[in-house]
């Protein structure tokens, strides 16, 4: 059961799911609080704010979110490639906006890793971080070359992520998988749209509840008690592995 639970999230769809003019909400209840808001690109000016050590940064409270989630990727490539609905204007493919995201992305994750394990109140609780890739479906066989940038983007996020020692919840994928009978289907079960119908996001938020009960369970995918583990990261060898009856991230060659 998960109550009295401050969480934060940060989704990079969120916008066209509420409104893009107020990008940012806070949902109270007896039960926790909710923070959500719009992430744009893998890092931007805000972000050295929020990761920071600001004495309003959510890091430097006596109750730190017991949540974090963050999802990015998909605006680095609608902003790319002419065919995004973002960039019409270009002509050919924006190469370097491409690179500076993707090396973004694992900024973003130390940002991340040194904000949850500083120490600067005593005794807070701790975080725990999942980190969610793009959905990929775009608006049609048309959007080949941007849904496939955002798999790259994917990838990316997803081995920068455990490198950092944190989970992933691979939407993605899932969502993909979820239209592989769709997909230039005559009797499709669902249309080529950005965000799925029912009950797909349903599917994935219940995917994140149940794995942050898991990792909650575990004790995964959270800050961590020394000092100064933060400079054990990123990790030397790449994680493509995780090794559940140690409890532990496993690294293989």
């Amino acid at each position: 059961m998960i109550d009295k639970k401050k969480i934060l999230l940060l989704d990079d769809l969120f916008h066209a799911v509420v409104t893009f003019l107020i990008p940012s909400c806070e949902l109270y209840g007896e039960t926790g609080r909710l923070t959500f808001d719009w992430k744009h690109f893998p890092y931007e000016d805000y972000d050295d704010y929020l990761f920071s050590n600001h004495p309003d940064a959510p890091w430097n409270q006596t109750h730190r979110p017991d949540l974090f989630t963050v999802q990015t990727g998909l605006h680095a490539c609608w902003h790319s490639y002419p065919e995004g609905p973002m960039s019409h204007h270009l002509k050919d493919i924006n190469q370097g906006i491409l690179d500076k995201h993707k090396a973004d992305i694992t900024k973003l994750m130390g940002a991340i890793r040194r904000a949850i394990d500083s120490n600067t109140i005593a005794n807070t609780n701790p975080t725990t971080v999942i980190v969610l890739t793009s959905g990929v479906t775009g608006y049609g066989p048309n959007f080949g070359r941007v849904d496939a940038c955002i798999q790259n983007m994917n990838r990316a996020t997803s081995e920068a992520a455990m490198r950092y020692g944190f989970a992933v919840l691979d939407r993605g994928e899932i969502e993909r998988r979820l239209m592989y009978q769709s997909y230039n289907s005559d009797n499709p079960y669902f249309n080529h749209e950005m965000h799925l119908h029912p009950p797909v996001q349903q599917l994935i938020s219940s995917l994140l509840l149940h794995l942050y009960q898991c990792l909650e369970s575990k004790g995964l995918s959270k800050s961590e008690t020394s000092p100064l583990v933060s400079s054990q990261y990123p990790l030397e060898k790449q994680v493509n592995c995780r090794n559940w009856k140690n409890e532990q991230f496993s690294t293989v060659e």
